[in-house]
């Protein structure tokens, strides 16, 4: 019987999981890319502020779930034992433990030292990418025992989905603190200009459909720098039978 294996499984993206652990954080950047207190901006410009966002968490939480994948790899060969799914799962977690709690500590004021706010924000975005790898990973296997295998489409559908939920709950509590502060005034919540000519409109809208399908083709452009890069390096080095980390391609996607 000849096995007949989708287009979109490649040599060690089992599930695409960096993938999709970036598209979950990029769509969670969407809501609260539309700040409070800054000032007033067009929609046009605003089109661009949300793309940007997308494009930098997709690009960093692929990057750190590609290396918390590439780590539990290690951790089952060194013990010869093992899921890798559920140590990638633990680990995970136990990074976005970490990184929240070194978020909650550090504070968030001007007055700060740059040092401990660069390491607040460095945590603050492994904090972002292992939340959404834990998310994703703890779904597959929900699912996996409910429903059993699914295609990649499907997977990549789930993981917007938790991440439009995470968008909600984020513009929900920051809402919540302004209301807290006394900034919840119709005035205050006007972060953007109200387009009212249509020919302006028209053009916002084009602009951020331009931005959304840019951010789908870099993550297609990462995508496949990502699973490329371990396939050349692999024969390069003469085993391609056993294919270097994944972390190459989406260390070398990131740069």
């Amino acid at each position: 019987m000849i096995e007949v294996t989708p287009a979109w499984v490649f040599v060690r993206q089992r599930r695409y999981l960096a993938l999709r652990a970036g598209v979950a954080t990029a769509a969670a950047s969407l809501g609260p890319s539309f700040a409070r207190g800054l000032l007033p901006r067009s929609a046009g410009d605003q089109a661009i502020v949300t793309g940007t966002s997308a494009a930098y968490w997709l690009g960093f939480a692929s990057l750190g779930v590609s290396t918390v994948e590439a780590v539990s790899e290690l951790v089952v060969k060194a013990r010869r034992a093992g899921d890798e799914e559920v140590v990638a799962l633990a680990t995970s977690a136990a990074v976005a433990a970490l990184a929240t709690g070194a978020v909650a500590a550090i504070p968030n004021r001007n007055d700060v030292p740059l040092p401990l706010a660069t390491a607040r924000t460095a945590a603050w975005i492994v904090a972002g990418g292992s939340i959404a790898g834990t998310a994703v990973i703890g779904t597959d296997l929900a699912l996996d025992r409910i429903i059993g295998p699914r295609p990649l489409p499907v997977d990549l559908a789930i993981a917007a989905g938790f991440g439009a939920l995470a968008s909600g709950v984020r513009v929900a509590l920051r809402n919540r603190r302004a209301r807290m502060h006394g900034e919840a005034e119709a005035r205050a919540r006007s972060a953007y200009v109200h387009e009212r000519v249509p020919v302006r409109a028209l053009r916002a809208v084009g602009m951020g459909a331009a931005v959304t399908g840019g951010l789908v083709a870099l993550a297609g452009v990462q995508f496949g720098i990502a699973e490329s890069t371990p396939i050349v390096v692999s024969r390069v080095l003469g085993r391609p039978a056993d294919p270097v980390t994944p972390l190459v391609g989406h260390a070398m996607a990131a740069a």
